[in-house]
């Protein structure tokens, strides 16, 4: 059991706040491989299935505080979950975090 906690304690350690909007390098990760690429295609799933979620659970007004949620969610995790991740791949994860949220908001508001 102490070896357990123990092991939480390390994973569980917070990381210094880091949000490296303006860092050095290209503006996005995407081109660096796959693996950048399956990362942003979790994102987007992430940021389309939120507002959905949240619109079959409380209809118009649950999709609006899930997507309000889920982006709050986005820039926490990526400020205080990440450590110090380079530029390129805090705003791809910015990018494709936020940008479905986006769409489908603005979508709801041109069909309302």
């Amino acid at each position: 059991m102490l070896a357990v906690l123990g092991a939480l304690s390390f994973r569980l350690a917070p990381n210094p706040p880091s949000l490296d909007l303006l860092g050095s390098g290209p503006f996005t990760n995407l081109s660096s491989g796959e693996q950048a690429q399956t990362n942003a295609i979790a994102h987007v799933w992430f940021g389309l299935a939120c507002p959905f979620v949240g619109n079959y659970l409380g209809g118009r007004k649950g999709m609006w505080v899930a997507m309000a949620s889920c982006a709050g969610l986005v820039l926490v995790r990526e400020t205080f979950f990440h450590g110090q991740t380079p530029g390129p791949e805090v705003r791809t994860d910015l990018l494709t975090g936020l940008s479905p949220l986006f769409v489908v908001a603005v979508t709801d508001l041109a069909m309302h």
